[in-house]
This record gives C-alpha cells, sequence and structure tokens, in this order.
C-alpha cells in the first residue's frame, strides 16, 4: 500500500489503502496537538469519519458558526485599512485554496470558511511572495494554462505556510475533533500532490467550468485594483 499519486485520489482509494494512507498523518498530527484534557480519541472512528468525508458522506460542523460568519464577511474585497490590490489578491487565493480543499474531498461551506481563514493569516511578505504567481494568472490563456495556474500558486501557498501555518488557520474554526480529521486529509492529499507533476490536478480544473468562470472574473478585478493590464 502506497501514498496516493496525483491519480490516485484518497476518495478513489479502497479503505484499506485508505487507512494505511491517513493513519501515518493522523499520527504525527496526535504526537503534535493531543487531545483537550477529558477528550478521548477513537482512531478507528476517526479513519472511518475520514473516509466519509472525502467521500461526501460526513458532515463538518463549525465550532463557531459566528465566528465562520465574520470571517466569512472578512474576507470579501471590501474590508478596511487594506488596499483593493491586495483584497482581490486575497480573494483570487481563498478561490485557488477552495479548489484545492474541494481536491482534498473537502467541499462546500467547510472549504470556503478553511479558505479564507487560511488566506486571512498569509503575512505581507508572504503575499509579496506570492505576487508573481498571481501575476501568471493574467497571461493564463484557456483552462489548462489556468488550471496550472492553480497548481503553482496552491504549491507556492503550502510551501510558504508550511502545514502548521496552513492548519493552524483553521485550528480556532473548527471543532477539535473536525480539524483532526479534516487536517490529516489535508496533509495526506496534498504532500502526495505536491510530489507529483500536478496533470491529474491540472486535468480536474480543466473539467470546473463554473470554478473557472468565477476565478476569471476574480482574476480581471484583481489585475484592474492592481494595475497589472
Amino acid at each position: 500500500m502506497t501514498e496516493p499519486t496525483a491519480s490516485d485520489q484518497l476518495k478513489n482509494q479502497d479503505f484499506d489503502t485508505f487507512r494505511a494512507t491517513v493513519l501515518p498523518h493522523l499520527d504525527q498530527l496526535l504526537a503534535d496537538n493531543p487531545p483537550p484534557p477529558g477528550q478521548t480519541f477513537d482512531r478507528d472512528k476517526a479513519v472511518h469519519d475520514m473516509y466519509d468525508l472525502v467521500n461526501g458522506r460526513y458532515d463538518i460542523e463549525s465550532a463557531e458558526p459566528a465566528a465562520a460568519a465574520e470571517l466569512e464577511l472578512d474576507s470579501a474585497p471590501n474590508k478596511t485599512g487594506v488596499s483593493e490590490c491586495t483584497m482581490w489578491e486575497i480573494t483570487v487565493i481563498c478561490d485557488v485554496l477552495s479548489v484545492g480543499l474541494q481536491y482534498c474531498g473537502i467541499a462546500g461551506a467547510p472549504a470556503q470558511r478553511a479558505a479564507a481563514q487560511i488566506a486571512s493569516q498569509l503575512n505581507a511578505a508572504q503575499l509579496n511572495g506570492l505576487q508573481l504567481l498571481l501575476q501568471a494568472f493574467r497571461n493564463a490563456q484557456g483552462a489548462r494554462a489556468t488550471g496550472q495556474a492553480v497548481f503553482n500558486l496552491l504549491s507556492a501557498i503550502w510551501k510558504l505556510t508550511g502545514i502548521r501555518q496552513f492548519l493552524g488557520a483553521l485550528e480556532t474554526n473548527f471543532a477539535w475533533y473536525n480539524w483532526v480529521i479534516m487536517g490529516t486529509v489535508i496533509s495526506a492529499q496534498l504532500a502526495a500532490l505536491f510530489l507529483s507533476d500536478g496533470l491529474a490536478f491540472v486535468a480536474e480544473i480543466v473539467i470546473m467550468g463554473a470554478f473557472l468562470t468565477q476565478l476569471g472574473l476574480d482574476v480581471d478585478h484583481m489585475c484592474e485594483a492592481c494595475a497589472w493590464d
């Protein structure tokens, strides 16, 4: 049993292969973040819940719905004290993070909240480090080139933040148990993805018409706000 390749997403694995893939990531996450006092953890149940998560059968519930709503509002491109250019950069980053999390098997509102939380934790130096990759969207012609730009930006965010910042940004927005199973899935899938050439990921992006349309609109706003045209 091996780590998933880009063409073998966690959601495509049988249960035994999935279990062997995620357990090392789960054990490392628990070693770094033990259960809160008085809370027990059932590894077998967690693995089953993770398997259900990537197959669309487990509903991640936010620990603090009010905080999630506030976060969603804060991530809109009208935040005071931040330039319009920066806010549209963050919006495009949120788009990319959302589709990356969807690739991991985390979809819908949890993926959007997680993406907004991760993007909101990027500091000015990290945003500056991503600027060339953000500008690459301006010249991306067609769905495949755009998909490659998405992969490149997602990979760069992962390298800039590292697993601790990437998952730490989510910790306050989700119940501890949900954070652990979501963090394990993200760690396992993205670690495998970024060891690949990304071709399977790009191929999946190509068929996501609605995402590409929204991303294109946000990229246009970003280029205009940042005077990159």
